[in-house]
């Protein structure tokens, strides 16, 4: 069986959705506090699609890296807010304050670009991902945005409603429905929601989703070209 996974941070670690790619189906749900539980058994995975950035840049620049700029372009106004620039790498040595983690992210260019509070609260992630990542381990292991997803999965057209409020939920569960992911549901109340709450469920079925795509082909990469950071990482999003 060809298994793939798809991930997305929470409050108490990441929540994990596991499909088998020839049926198409999610075959299991996993909770881990720490992403390292997840990439040990990687050889067990062909293809691993992680809602968080993977690559950064070492000199700030306006609209964050090329990635980033081309799927706001694709999600369009108001989906398009929730692509929100990482920080520069050497921003990341200073996950304990805000202040000095955006005054980081300024100095690395003339530019003088900050980060924002959103970026700042999923630091410790980003911080978590990028100190296990190698070029290697990015042959399996992915970054995508479930939104890109969803606008893929709806035939290219950005939701109507955010997240975070019902309609929108729905609206998600719709589409993972329409792919056949319909069995979402099973698992809402499985997990506390001070650990887990049902958009990170919702978020990690999506990259499920797009993991199955990405082990077929049937994915494109955002740039088709990518750069490599300064640790050889490319800086991509795949949809």
């Amino acid at each position: 069986m060809i298994r793939v996974a798809g991930v997305d941070g929470c409050r108490g670690g990441w929540f994990v959705v596991i499909a088998n790619a020839d049926t198409e189906k999610i075959s299991d749900f996993l909770f881990v506090k720490e992403i390292s539980d997840l990439f040990l058994q990687s050889y067990k995975l062909d293809v691993i699609a992680v809602d968080i950035p993977i690559g950064l840049l070492t000199a700030a620049k306006p609209g964050g890296r090329n990635c980033d700029i081309l799927a706001r372009k694709l999600l369009g106004h108001p989906r398009s807010s929730s692509v929100f620039s990482p920080p520069v790498r050497d921003a990341l040595k200073y996950a304990d304050s805000y202040i000095n983690a955006s005054n980081a992210n300024r100095q690395s260019s003339s530019k003088k670009i900050g980060i924002s509070k959103q970026c700042f609260g999923i630091l410790p992630k980003i911080i978590e991902v990028d100190r296990l990542m190698s070029p290697n381990l990015q042959e399996i292991i992915k970054e995508v945005h479930p939104e890109l997803s969803f606008w893929k999965m709806g035939g290219e057209t950005p939701l109507l409603y955010s997240k975070r409020v019902g309609k929108g939920r729905q609206e998600r569960i719709n589409l993972l429905s329409r792919v056949g992911h319909n069995n979402i549901h099973s698992v809402f109340n499985n997990y506390s929601r001070s650990e887990v709450d049902v958009n990170d469920i919702i978020d990690a079925a999506a990259a499920c989703w797009t993991a199955i795509r990405i082990f077929k082909g049937n994915a494109t990469r955002l740039p088709s070209i990518p750069e490599k950071d300064a640790n050889g990482l490319l800086m991509e999003n795949w949809v």
